[in-house]
């Protein structure tokens, strides 16, 4: 099988520089995908003040734990099994930490480019359609770990306008956006 890697940096180009999958979380996902699912691992938030000192790979989260450094640490800790929910849950949908099918991802165009700002937008969009072409979410635990580095809250000017297009999203049952990887495909 084929495997490849969409890395979503909302438009910050130095996200790359700052953090970069690792080989365990790419094997991860590749171990959990099933068809006519998309997977969902878990984040560990490192604490805003601390984010400078944390160093991928070589931070003992559990010590950082400890220490009120990181908050969310349960969902960090790599487990002798995983654990899997599979639903088609609205709540929890941030846009990190996914693998999808490429079948599916080109069914339903990808995402959405029209959003506009954080909070409430492009990615719950896009598992709001991969639910609305049938396809449910594997959400797991204790596998396929990433940290966010915590940063000052960002104002979301534009959170009103997106929640109503997401909310007619899943009340019309959208499958496909009209302005998404479409117009990055190479036409035959």
């Amino acid at each position: 099988m084929k495997f490849s890697s969409i890395i979503a940096t909302y438009n910050q180009r130095d996200a790359l520089e700052k953090v970069r999958p690792d080989e365990i979380l790419i094997a991860d996902h590749r171990a959990l995908v099933e068809l006519g699912f998309w997977v969902q691992g878990r984040r560990c938030f490192a604490r805003e003040p601390f984010v400078a000192a944390f160093v991928p790979g070589k931070t003992a989260v559990w010590q950082w734990a400890l220490r009120g450094r990181v908050s969310r640490p349960h969902k960090r800790f790599r487990l002798p099994f995983h654990l899997a929910f599979r639903n088609q849950k609205q709540r929890g949908i941030p846009g990190c930490n996914m693998a999808y099918w490429r079948d599916d991802i080109v069914k339903v165009n990808g995402f959405d480019e029209t959003y506009v700002g954080r909070g409430m937008g492009a990615d719950s969009d896009l598992g709001s359609r991969l639910y609305n072409l049938g396809r449910r979410r594997k959400f797991v635990y204790g596998r396929a770990l990433v940290y966010h580095l915590d940063h000052p809250i960002m104002p979301r000017p534009h959170f009103a306008g997106n929640k109503t297009r997401l909310l007619e999203v899943i009340r019309s049952g959208k499958i496909r956006c009209e302005r998404g990887l479409d117009q990055y495909l190479q036409k035959p």
